[in-house]
């Protein structure tokens, strides 16, 4: 008998612990435009076109930028070098070194341009390269 009482309480105990839910009182009422503009804005389909949209944009800014002209530039920053270089001297018929201090440096710029109806492209190129030897070219 106590088993049973005691398993009466807990059950009482644990039912009245549940919450308990509520109708719902306030109810909205919605027009037809504004159920078809919350359709529109809110369904899978709507987000799934939305997406679309955005890669379709991006792909055809990708496709354009493709066919822009392109300018590069490269070069090299100047350079000093001190060497002795072994040079024939064909009055003496010997070998002599001589000494040899370049400062050197050089730049290009290039401009090409893609077309469309052949898929060729069209490039121009332009470099500059300066070249000065710095020291006095004595035989040693």
């Amino acid at each position: 008998m106590k088993k049973y009482t005691f398993a009466s309480i807990l059950l009482v105990l644990l039912l009245t612990s549940i919450p308990t839910t509520y109708a719902q009182t306030n109810k909205k009422v919605l027009t037809l435009d504004e159920v078809i503009e919350l359709a529109r804005t809110q369904s899978t389909n709507a987000l799934i076109a939305r997406n679309r949209f955005r890669a379709s944009y991006w792909q055809y800014r990708s496709y354009k930028a493709n066919y822009l002209p392109s300018l590069f530039f490269s070069g090299t920053i100047p350079s000093y070098s001190t060497e002795y270089q072994q040079v024939y001297n064909s009055q003496t018929g010997i070998w002599e070194y001589v000494s040899s201090n370049l400062l050197s440096m050089s730049g290009n710029l290039s401009l090409s341009q893609n077309i469309g109806l052949t898929g060729g492209s069209i490039a121009v190129r332009s470099g500059l390269a300066y070249s000065h030897n710095m020291g006095n070219n004595d035989i040693e």
